[in-house]
């Protein structure tokens, strides 16, 4: 395991710190886009690794029925059933 685990919620410090060889992060592609194409952060391919994470929908109160809600989120939802087939 590793010494220590830090939680960083801001990219930008995140990939600061990785790049200055003090850790390894786990970000969005598209977060690390520039510095991939500039080769100061590599991609690393991990096998077996899936990974899950929350996602929330914010809006303002009474503005979608229920049912327009539902439909996005089965939406949302898809998009990432076909990302993930695609790997």
């Amino acid at each position: 395991g590793f010494q220590k685990i830090l939680e960083i919620g801001n990219i930008s410090l995140m990939k600061r710190l990785t790049e200055e060889a003090l850790g390894i992060s786990f970000m969005y592609e598209d977060a690390a886009k520039k510095e991939l194409a500039e080769n100061t952060l590599v991609q690393v391919a991990v096998k077996n690794l899936h990974l899950t994470r929350e996602f929330n929908f914010v809006m303002m109160k009474n503005h979608l029925k229920k049912e327009e809600l539902f439909g996005y989120a089965k939406e949302f939802q898809g998009f990432f059933t076909e990302e993930r087939e695609r790997f």
